[in-house]
């Protein structure tokens, strides 16, 4: 599951993603259950009240990366303990 923001600041649009992950075992018993947002570093200019879509992409692109990312180290975290 995820999630997808447009944060407008200033003309500006930055994109923010939240990506929630669960792993069940063969019991369909939840085992892992865990969410992370990223955020773009830049942000698109668009006009106001207008969002420039083609324009926030690869931005949608990079925040997605950094969440999933963030989910990955979680999990590394986690695993390493067991």
């Amino acid at each position: 599951r995820s999630g997808v923001t447009v944060a407008g600041v200033g003309g500006g649009h930055k994109a923010q993603t939240t990506v929630f992950v669960r792993a069940i075992d063969k019991d369909g018993k939840n085992v892992w259950f865990d969410y992370a947002m990223g955020q773009s570093d830049q942000g698109a200019s668009t006009g106001i009240g207008a969002v420039d879509f083609p324009k926030l992409r690869p931005l949608f692109t990079e925040a997605t990366d950094k969440a999933v990312r963030k989910l990955m180290e979680n999990f590394n975290s986690k695993t390493q303990k067991m």
